[in-house]
C-alpha cells in the first residue's frame, strides 16, 4: 500500500501546529485576563454607546462634559423649542416676561445664595468629594466619578506650622481637569503637614489679629483669582483650651468671604465635643 498524500516521516509539521496552538491559547488567555482585571478595577467599563447616551441625556447640565452627539441633540431640542415658541407666541411672551423678572431678582442675590440654590435644583442636592494631590488614586477616582459630582473639595491650602501663614499646593493636572469639567471647586484649608495635623501654626493665627487677617486676605484673594466658590476649613488637633478663638476666626473669615459672595464650610467629626457646633453654625454655610 502506498503512502498517503500528506504523510511524512518528519515531525516538523506537527511541532509547528502544536506551537501555533500554544501561542494562540496564550494570547487568548492574556486577553481574558486583561478583561477580568479591567472589570475588577472599573466595574463600569467605558462603552462608547453608553457614554454618548449619557451625554445626550445630560447635554443641558453645565457641569458635565458634552460630546459631539450631545451638542447635536441639544441643537435639535432648541429647534423644536423655537417651533413651539412661534406656535404659542402670546403664552411664551408672558412666560419670558415672568422669567425675566425672576432673573432680575435672582441677580440681586448673593453668589453664596445662588450657589446653594443651584445645588437644590438636583434631586441629590450637594454632591461633594474630597481630593488630595499626593495620592494618584485620588485623581483616578476623580476621573471616574466627576460626572456624579457638583462640588470638589481639594486639599490645596495649608497652614505653615512655623510662620502661621498659608501655603498653596495646587497641582496643575487636577486643577486643569476640574476646570474643564465645570464642577464647582471649594479648596480645603488645613493644618495637615506631611499627613500630620500640627497645631503650632493655627495657634499663631487664632491669637494674632495681624496674622489672622493676613491669612484670610491671602486665602480670599486666591479664591477670587482662581474662581473658587469658597473655602472649606479643616483644623484638627489644635489643642485649644477655649473655643472662643476658633469661633472668632470662623466669624471673621466667613464675614470676609460672604462679603464677596463666597461660601465657607468646616469639617467637624461627629460627636466631637471640642467644637462648639451651635456657635460655629451661626457663621458657616455648611458643616461636614
Amino acid at each position: 500500500m502506498g503512502r498517503q498524500i500528506f504523510q511524512t516521516d518528519s515531525n516538523s509539521r506537527w511541532n509547528k501546529a502544536k506551537w501555533s496552538s500554544r501561542v494562540v491559547l496564550f494570547v487568548v488567555s492574556l486577553l481574558v485576563l486583561a478583561v477580568i482585571i479591567m472589570l475588577i478595577i472599573d466595574r463600569s467599563p467605558s462603552i462608547p454607546y453608553r457614554q454618548d447616551y449619557e451625554s445626550v441625556i445630560t447635554a443641558s447640565k453645565p457641569f458635565l462634559q458634552e460630546t459631539k452627539l450631545s451638542k447635536e441633540y441639544k441643537g435639535f431640542r432648541h429647534f423644536i423649542k423655537e417651533k413651539e415658541f412661534h406656535r404659542n407666541y402670546e403664552h411664551e411672551k408672558k412666560e419670558l416676561i415672568k422669567n425675566k423678572k425672576k432673573i432680575e431678582e435672582f441677580s440681586k442675590q448673593s453668589n453664596a445664595y445662588k450657589i446653594q440654590n443651584e445645588w437644590q435644583r438636583f434631586p441629590a442636592g450637594l454632591r461633594a468629594a474630597f481630593y488630595v494631590a499626593w495620592d494618584p488614586q485620588s485623581l483616578f477616582s476623580l476621573r471616574r466619578n466627576i460626572n456624579n459630582l457638583n462640588l470638589i473639595v481639594p486639599e490645596w491650602f495649608f497652614v505653615d506650622p512655623k510662620t502661621g501663614s498659608v501655603k498653596t499646593n495646587i497641582d496643575p493636572v487636577g486643577f486643569k481637569f476640574m476646570q474643564k469639567s465645570g464642577v464647582m471647586i471649594m479648596p480645603l484649608l488645613s493644618n495637615n503637614v506631611n499627613r500630620e495635623f500640627r497645631s503650632e501654626g493655627v495657634k499663631q493665627i487664632l491669637h494674632n489679629p495681624e496674622k489672622r487677617k493676613a491669612l484670610i486676605d491671602n486665602v480670599l484673594n486666591e479664591c477670587i483669582e482662581k474662581n473658587f466658590v469658597g473655602i472649606n476649613i479643616d483644623f484638627e488637633d489644635i489643642n485649644e483650651k477655649s473655643d472662643e478663638f476658633l469661633i472668632r476666626f470662623v466669624k471673621e473669615i466667613s464675614d470676609a468671604f460672604h462679603a464677596k459672595g463666597l461660601i465657607v464650610s468646616q469639617d467637624i467629626m461627629p460627636f466631637n465635643e471640642d467644637y462648639n457646633i451651635t456657635k460655629l453654625a451661626q457663621h458657616l454655610d455648611y458643616i461636614s
